[in-house]
């Protein structure tokens, strides 16, 4: 579906609160957020997309409470700015081609916009506009995911990608030779963006895109791979519908969580008979390998 305008809220808070206030969003329903940094340097801006007004401004609400929470136990949240405004969708797309340049991650995965012509050799060039889903490339947990999936990705291997966001992962498995991707999100705007994206890597062939989660249509015991590009509470919520999709030697990857949380996820995973891998870390954040 294409639209005109959206919806835009924009919160400026304390650059130590910002990943926590991510994930915060995310969990909230936000398909993803667009941080920039102020002059100053303590301070960033966050930008969450919503496609109404209504939608938008209820999120502001919860917002402004979470905030509260916070400052209730000593945590310096900063200027506590909160707008709401509507953007149209020309002004976006000249933002993001303003902002997104080329970033290389890995040993070989380059992700790069679509309208930068450069020639990559011996490079996995993944294209990708994001517009308004999350998975630029450039967040701690998509690279974690990433790294594994380049790490751990064999020929013919078949991949569950739940929550795909831009499609990234997806579209970084079937170019690293996946012969099947099914590829899940419930947000609209990502699932468009991920359709342009998986176009744009003459990869739609092998990737299979699908409004929703994780459910009793997702086939059980089939797939080399799955990742779980998330949040601590979706995990835990979904882990156990997640955990029926991989074959017997397959493995999971899981990312989203934050090193506060290594803790309770690790007893998670452990009291649902999970075997963790290994867990890396970039900055604040996770990524467990489990099976």
């Amino acid at each position: 579906m294409d639209r005109k305008n959206y919806s835009e809220i924009r919160i400026r808070v304390n650059k130590e609160i910002a990943d926590t206030l991510s994930n915060f969003l995310i969990e909230q329903g936000c398909g993803g957020v667009v941080f920039e940094e102020l002059e100053q340097g303590q301070s960033v801006e966050i930008k969450a997309y919503y496609y109404n007004f209504i939608e938008a401004q209820s999120l502001a609400s919860k917002v402004m409470k979470y905030l509260r929470s916070l400052k209730k136990m000593d945590i310096d949240v900063g200027q506590e700015k909160i707008r709401v405004r509507d953007v149209r969708k020309k002004d976006w797309e000249k933002f993001w081609k303003r902002d997104i340049k080329p970033i290389q991650i890995g040993e070989k995965i380059v992700v790069k916009p679509s309208w930068d012509r450069k020639k990559l050799w011996g490079r996995i060039v993944i294209k990708i506009d994001p517009k308004m889903a999350f998975g630029t490339g450039r967040h701690e947990t998509t690279q974690l995911c990433m790294k594994e999936i380049e790490r751990l990705i064999q020929p013919q291997d078949r991949i569950l990608d739940v929550g795909t966001g831009s499609g990234i992962l997806a579209i970084l498995a079937a170019k690293l030779g996946a012969s099947y991707v099914l590829a899940l999100d419930t947000d609209r705007i990502a699932i468009d963006s991920a359709g342009e994206n998986i176009e744009k890597n003459d990869v739609k062939d092998i990737v299979e895109l699908r409004v929703g989660t994780v459910n009793k249509k997702t086939p059980q015991k089939h797939f080399d791979l799955v990742v779980a590009n998330l949040f601590k509470s979706k995990i835990f919520e979904l882990f156990e519908k997640i955990k029926k999709t991989p074959k017997q030697d397959g493995i999971i990857i899981l990312s989203g969580i934050l090193d506060s949380e290594r803790d309770e996820v690790s007893d998670f995973l452990k009291k649902k008979k999970s075997k963790i891998l290994r867990i890396t870390q970039d900055d604040a954040w996770l990524c467990f390998v489990v099976k």
